[in-house]
């Protein structure tokens, strides 16, 4: 017997906030300065360039504001402002990676887009295994070349936005 594919989405849901799963899993791979980082590929939407940003007034730091994408108004965060990096940290911001989360739709402000790239099971560490409790990140993928940390794009929105959806911060 098969199970059907919303529970199965369900089931990868749940133990994506858990950590990887045990297969072979595939992220976008991105840049924040030197440091490099991962987004589950089934939450990217799409890459775009930078469009004008329109600031929120009042809104916390790492909100950089609103861009309108083919009439849709997305909230971009910047990631530096959320993970508290200092600037000379970060290079130049080329790109926007448009996301789909429990909320909608959210764009991450990032220096450079690397590639697709795929984890086996034993290149998966994830938090708890490390003994490290940062919550907006699923885990770790270890590989011959680097570190990548992957980006638990739910619970970053969660801590960013509280129980905002993105449409009530765009309308802000």
């Amino acid at each position: 017997m098969s199970a059907s594919q919303p529970e199965m989405s369900a089931a990868r849901a749940a133990a994506q906030r858990k950590g990887p799963s045990p297969s072979r899993e595939k992220f976008l791979s991105f840049r924040l300065g030197e440091q490099e980082f991962g987004l589950d590929i089934l939450s990217v939407q799409e890459i775009i360039g930078l469009l004008p940003i329109t600031t929120i007034p009042r809104s916390p730091r790492f909100l950089l504001g609103v861009v309108n994408l083919r009439g849709k108004v997305i909230p971009v965060i910047d990631l530096n402002g959320v993970f508290e990096c200092r600037p000379e940290e970060s290079g130049k911001p080329n790109c926007i990676v448009v996301a789909e989360t429990d909320i909608g739709l959210i764009g991450l402000l990032v220096d450079s887009v690397s590639e697709v790239a795929e984890a086996e099971e034993d290149e998966l560490r994830t938090m708890n295994q490390l003994g490290l409790a940062q919550s907006c990140f699923l885990g770790v993928n270890v590989s011959d070349s680097a570190a990548r940390l992957l980006l638990d794009i739910e619970e970053l929105t969660r801590i960013a936005f509280g129980d905002k959806t993105a449409d009530d911060m765009a309308a802000a």
